[in-house]
């Protein structure tokens, strides 16, 4: 066997394996929509977050900091502006952790406040539209997002549904990618609010 028959036998062994770990991390999953209750928003909730204004790499680096400090609470993010209309400099977005005074151990919480962290609330949800993918590694998370986002979209214009703002919400082994159908200007942080009096002054 020449060296290059080899290299070309080892090209083909890897693009396998990665094929293989594509399957597994989600690719051919199917994303099935639901409209309906939505358990982790079924009741309020408390929330400790941070207000993000910046390209959405910026909610990325603050949500890996946040899971070594708080690993086992639900961690979420809320996105207000779509980065394809908006500057990046311009989005605005939250990350934070949704869970019960109990759930946050207080050594965590002073870290989370000490950097920058709020306290906070999230209503009650009757309805929401919102997608369930299972996550075995982060490339599933990757994949989940591609895959759901443009499918939510056509869904919520297709029924012509009231469906704002997008959230992500990760449990466990599950990414939750929800839009509420109801409530949803609660789920708009006073820093929000702040900024768009700023831009009407």
């Amino acid at each position: 066997m020449t060296i290059t028959q080899l290299l070309i036998l080892l090209s083909l062994a890897v693009a396998i394996c990665f094929y293989i770990y594509l399957i597994y991390s989600g690719l051919y999953r199917e994303v099935i929509i639901e409209k309906s209750k939505f358990s982790l928003l079924a009741k309020p909730s408390t929330i400790v977050y941070k207000f993000i204004r910046g390209p959405h790499k910026l909610w990325h680096r603050a949500f890996n900091q946040l899971a070594k400090i708080q690993p086992d609470c639900k961690s979420f993010g809320i996105f207000y502006d779509n980065p394809q209309e908006i500057a990046g400099n311009e989005c605005r977005s939250v990350i934070g952790v949704m869970a019960n005074e109990d759930e946050l151990q207080q050594e965590n919480l002073e870290k989370l406040i000490q950097d920058g962290y709020l306290k906070g609330s999230f209503p009650s949800v009757k309805s929401a539209v919102y997608v369930k993918f299972p996550v075995n590694n982060y490339v599933s998370v990757i994949l989940g997002i591609r895959k759901i986002y443009p499918l939510m979209n056509s869904f919520i214009r297709k029924f012509r549904l009231n469906a704002y703002p997008f959230m992500e919400i990760y449990e466990k082994s599950n990414l939750y990618i929800v839009t509420p159908l109801d409530n949803q200007d609660k789920f708009y942080v006073p820093e929000y609010h702040n900024i768009e009096k700023k831009k009407e002054d």
